[in-house]
């Protein structure tokens, strides 16, 4: 879970950097995350975690906490295509 909640603070970096970038008013982003656990450190008080997690969530509440955050299963993640063991001929044929 703790490589999770990197990938989340990753993730709410790199879209800090993209909205930054494109000076447009976006109205609603919504960050998605396959790790319940991950989700609940979120929108759990940093104080109440371990400092290492508890650390990661503040920053990544402070990034987005203009922005939603919900789930989607791992079997819906493009992300983890190619974790699956998915056969690179197969790649050109999936619905994303």
């Amino acid at each position: 879970p703790r490589l999770e909640l990197c990938a989340c603070l990753l993730l709410a970096k790199l879209v800090e950097k993209v909205l930054l970038s494109l000076k447009m008013n976006i109205e609603e982003v919504i960050l998605f995350s396959d790790s319940t656990i991950a989700l609940a450190w979120i929108n759990s008080p940093p104080h109440q975690l371990k400092t290492f997690v508890g650390n990661r969530v503040s920053k990544i509440q402070s990034l987005t906490e203009h922005h939603q955050w919900r789930h989607i299963s791992s079997t819906e993640n493009p992300a983890d295509i190619i974790s699956r063991g998915t056969d690179p001929t197969d790649l050109k044929n999936l619905n994303l």
